[in-house]
């Protein structure tokens, strides 16, 4: 028999604080790998993403093919704070929530799903008095209309926001309905 075990902690440290056991740390410490962090291993994501999608199309049956850009990009930003755990739990999730055979940043979890919008500067600007960031938020809704072909509800899934305020938005920048 062969036990394999993963942890975040440095064993070593919590036997020396007598918080592991020391006689448990010394059986398992065999071969000892050490990884670092998904966050800090960016090109894994695309591979892991692969071979999850593999795993999940045999065992649910599915036929999803791969993932778009906005999705990839937003696997490709997120921080991954509960490493490969996390990436394949929320593959698993854009697995139930996925409805053609294109993993997009709408199937994902809403933690990867953070508004691009939130990304544009809202500091006042001195002369106006307006949002400085304004025409910078315009141009990312126009991208990203433009990016999902001006359909307004992928455009709102890929911008995290709902389908109402994509288009108040749209409105209050004078943006055509198309």
């Amino acid at each position: 028999m062969r036990v394999i075990t993963a942890t975040n902690r440095d064993l070593k440290d919590l036997v020396s604080k007598g918080v592991f056991r020391e006689d448990l740390y010394y059986r398992l410490k065999v071969v000892l790998i050490q990884l670092p962090p998904l966050v800090a291993r960016k090109n894994d994501i695309p591979l892991l993403v692969d071979h999850f999608i593999k795993r999940f199309n045999k065992s649910t049956g599915k036929a999803i093919r791969g993932y778009n850009n906005a999705a990839l990009a937003a696997l490709l930003e997120y921080a991954w704070p509960g490493n490969v755990r996390e990436l394949e739990n929320a593959i698993e999730h854009a697995f139930v929530t996925c409805r053609t055979d294109t993993i997009d940043v709408y199937d994902l979890p809403a933690e990867l799903k953070q508004s691009k919008l939130q990304q544009v500067p809202r500091a006042q600007s001195a002369a106006g008095g307006g949002p400085a960031g304004a025409g910078q938020e315009k141009a990312v809704i126009l991208d990203a209309l433009t990016e999902n072909g001006w359909n307004r509800t992928r455009t709102a899934g890929a911008l995290g926001i709902s389908r109402t305020t994509l288009w108040k938005k749209m409105k209050a920048f004078g943006i055509p309905r198309h």
